[in-house]
């Protein structure tokens, strides 16, 4: 009899075991479900706001290349004009400044998405693939902007020195010969004019590195876009 019983309480009390058990399963299974119910959520959220920064990156990119085509132009076509012989020295000074290209882009993009995750350490949730490439991509950004700023620096260096050897006061004091005689300024016009040229053809070289960078920083964010579009239908 004590036997029996025992081997039922015993059977009982298996079976209580393996319904806690099951019970804990369950209940770790839908803890699980709703955690990567989440993550999902949080990654959806992610990639939605990755898609809209990607966009603006891509249009500012195509609005700063208008910017720097035009400065471009502007510099092809006073090139040309040095092609035509014997041209007289006043008529190059006029060239120089007609111009009109005394200024720089310093590339500025407002986004900061990819930054964030990269400093939150959010960027892990994301496919390794597309980690990766958003990683690069903004590695890439930041060397357009660093070499863009850089290159405008050093242009603006050559530009203040032309303008302290008397390129302002050239430039601004054109209705004033006295006070232009005064300064001798005439004797400083070659000076000025090689350190304006300089400056014009220091900052051409950085505007066309710059429009590089920006196509393919262009190129890189389709890419980045295509493979988020690709998570996004998963």
């Amino acid at each position: 009899m004590e036997k029996n019983k025992t081997g039922k309480y015993l059977k009982y009390a298996i079976g209580e075991i393996v319904l806690v058990v099951i019970g804990i399963l369950i209940a770790l299974q839908i803890n699980n479900w709703n955690e990567n119910r989440k993550l999902d959520e949080i990654k959806q959220n992610y990639y939605q706001q990755l898609l809209v920064d990607l966009e603006a990156d891509k249009n500012y990119a195509k609005h700063s290349i208008s910017i720097l085509d035009t400065s471009i132009t502007k510099f092809n076509n006073y090139m040309e004009t040095l092609k035509q012989p014997y041209t007289d020295f006043d008529k190059i000074v006029q060239n120089v400044v007609g111009i009109n290209s005394f200024t720089t882009l310093n590339l500025e993009f407002k986004t900061s998405s990819i930054k964030s995750l990269i400093n939150t350490g959010d960027i892990k949730l994301l496919e390794p693939k597309l980690r990766d490439k958003l990683t690069q991509y903004n590695a890439s950004k930041s060397q357009t902007m660093n070499l863009s700023r850089d290159n405008n620096d050093d242009a603006n260096n050559i530009l203040q020195s032309a303008m302290m050897s008397g390129g302002s006061a050239y430039l601004d004091f054109q209705n004033q010969p006295e006070l232009i005689n005064f300064l001798d300024i005439e004797n400083k016009l070659p000076e000025i004019i090689l350190k304006l040229e300089a400056y014009l053809q220091w900052k051409n070289f950085g505007e066309k590195g710059t429009v590089e960078g920006l196509n393919e920083l262009i190129n890189d964010a389709d890419t980045n876009i295509d493979l988020i579009i690709r998570e996004l239908k998963k």
